[in-house]
């Protein structure tokens, strides 16, 4: 199957939570797990599908691992996109003039940021599934991309 994986899963696998910004056990356990079940995903869905990432996607992952929120060393963030770059089952798909103008168009027409629609704007003709936990991806204007949503961790995040 070929797929698309939602930029903040893939942040959720790379970031483990610290214990110490969680003044709460029982949310910081919650976190973990989050964290653990969104490895898992990626690792499984790497081996058994095709991932397609627009090369803004990729950008958008270096951005979000090394200076968003919990920042991870830029060592690490660096060596983890080179093995995207180089990784044949992940496909990457450039940008085009008519990528960025359908992107503009749908979050014009939506109100969602321009972001996603440059994740995705450039892959939806190639993939069966995406995966995401952003409650953007729940309306209805990705259904008319003709693309089919699951969240596979089980909750939904306000992005």
């Amino acid at each position: 199957m070929n797929i698309f994986i939602d930029t903040e899963i893939w942040s959720l696998a790379q970031k483990k939570p610290i214990r110490k910004k969680y003044s709460d056990k029982n949310e910081y356990k919650i976190a973990l797990d989050i964290h653990m079940k969104a490895k898992e995903f990626i690792h499984n869905a790497i081996a058994r599908n095709k991932v397609y990432m627009s090369y803004h996607q990729i950008n958008e992952l270096y951005h979000v691992l090394g200076f968003r929120g919990s920042r991870l060393p830029i060592s690490h963030v660096n060596e983890l996109i080179s093995t995207i770059l180089k990784a044949k089952k992940i496909i990457k798909v450039p940008l085009s003039l008519a990528h960025i103008v359908k992107s503009i168009e749908l979050s014009t027409k939506s109100g969602i940021h321009i972001w996603d629609f440059l994740c995705v704007v450039p892959i939806a003709e190639y993939i069966d599934r995406a995966y995401s936990i952003d409650k953007h991806f729940q309306d209805p204007i990705f259904k008319e991309l003709g693309i089919h949503i699951e969240n596979p961790l089980g909750y939904w995040m306000e992005i």
